[in-house]
């Protein structure tokens, strides 16, 4: 996800996550396939320089997100296909701006982010609306906030043929009563925003010409009812 575009995750209609990366040895994944189904992503990626020395890189990142009620869920695995254990770092980073889904549909990615605060395993985005929290199961080894985003890190050992897991979870908690606005009702109001758009409310005049209007005739020639 890239705040620079309309990529995130939205609550509301307000962006609870503007940009989420993750990287593993200071490198992002190589993209190797991905696909969706539904609520369900799945994203396939490489990570070269890490492990045995072989053509094909070993170590593998796997990434399955899912859209829950309360938010998303992602569990990134990292295995190595290598015949040495690896031992790396596994970084994710995200950031939130909490922007209206209209000013993103008009191409306005200039919403200031919003700045999170630790809390426990995670983090958590203070927003207009709503609270969006951040947690890792298993824990982090260290979680700080780094330039507006929540910056959680793993110290990881994998060995041959095997794999470390752990599972990112966004929600979203309401704070505060979402101001709606209401449809106005129908009357003199209706009229005026007729005419606001081209359309003049009928005079007197126009009553009695309307009144009096001849009766038009049907295709047997008889007239029609009023």
């Amino acid at each position: 996800m890239s705040a620079t575009s309309a990529q995130g995750l939205y609550v509301d209609d307000r962006r609870a996550v503007s940009s989420l990366a993750v990287t593993v040895g200071g490198e992002r994944p190589s993209p190797v396939s991905h696909a969706a189904l539904g609520t369900d992503s799945e994203f396939l990626g490489s990570v070269r320089g890490l492990g045995s020395v072989t053509p094909d890189p070993v170590v593998e990142v796997r990434r399955h997100r899912e859209l829950v009620d309360t938010g998303l869920r992602e569990t990134v695995t990292v295995a190595c296909r290598g015949a040495s254990a690896v031992s790396s770092e596994l970084v994710f980073r995200l950031t939130s701006d909490g922007a209206p889904i209209s000013a993103i549909k008009s191409g306005l990615f200039d919403s200031p982010a919003l700045v999170p605060a630790v809390t426990g395993d995670g983090g958590t985005f203070t927003a207009q609306w709503h609270d969006y929290r951040v947690s890792f199961e298993p824990a982090p080894t260290s979680v700080s906030v780094v330039d507006s985003a929540v910056v959680a890190r793993f110290a990881v050992t994998v060995p041959p043929d095997g794999s470390f897991a752990t599972t990112m979870s966004v929600t979203s908690a309401r704070t505060a009563q979402i101001a709606l606005r209401r449809r106005p009702r129908r009357g003199a109001g209706a009229v005026g925003r007729r005419a606001g758009r081209g359309h003049r409310p009928a005079s007197s005049a126009d009553r009695v010409r309307l009144a009096h209007r001849p009766a038009r005739p049907t295709a047997d020639g008889s007239p029609l009812p009023r």
